[in-house]
């Protein structure tokens, strides 16, 4: 018994550190945005929401107060949410630099969720694909990717 706790707090304070503290959301930007810079793309990063404890348990006394009034007497367990922060990154560029900045995101040492992942390739008229044959292989790709936080 005493090394199972012994296990169990190794691995509590292995997870703890892999959660973002709240204040450290600008490093964590910040630290996209290098990844981005370092594979050679242009980018743009912006906070879209964050998701706190208290809004959990504010949404859930809401859900709570709506069952009470309904008339349907199922009970729906609802969804399991953890406290995050939702980044939205843009980045423009090629397809390989691209691939580079998702293999940099997978090796940060915070619990990472890609919500939504979207490339695409704007197609370029023949003439401007002759002239500027780099150009016209780039790619553009839209992320969400949320960042689990410490309470």
């Amino acid at each position: 018994l005493t090394l199972e706790l012994v296990k169990t707090a190794a691995s509590r304070e292995e997870i703890l550190s892999a959660l973002l503290a709240p204040a450290q959301a600008l490093d964590f930007l910040v630290r996209i945005e290098d990844i981005a810079r370092k594979a050679g793309l242009s980018y743009e990063v912006r906070i879209l929401r964050e998701i706190t404890q208290e809004s959990i348990e504010e949404e859930q006394l809401a859900l709570r107060r709506a069952r009470k009034k309904s008339t349907d007497a199922t009970e729906d367990p609802g969804e399991a949410k953890l406290s995050g922060i939702t980044f939205s990154v843009t980045i423009k560029g090629s397809y390989p630099g691209i691939i580079r900045f998702m293999e940099g995101v997978a090796t940060l040492p915070y619990y990472t969720h890609i919500e939504s992942f979207a490339v695409s390739r704007k197609e370029r008229p023949k003439e401007a694909e002759s002239s500027e044959a780099g150009e016209a292989r780039t790619v553009d790709a839209t992320i969400q990717l949320m960042v689990f936080t410490k309470k």
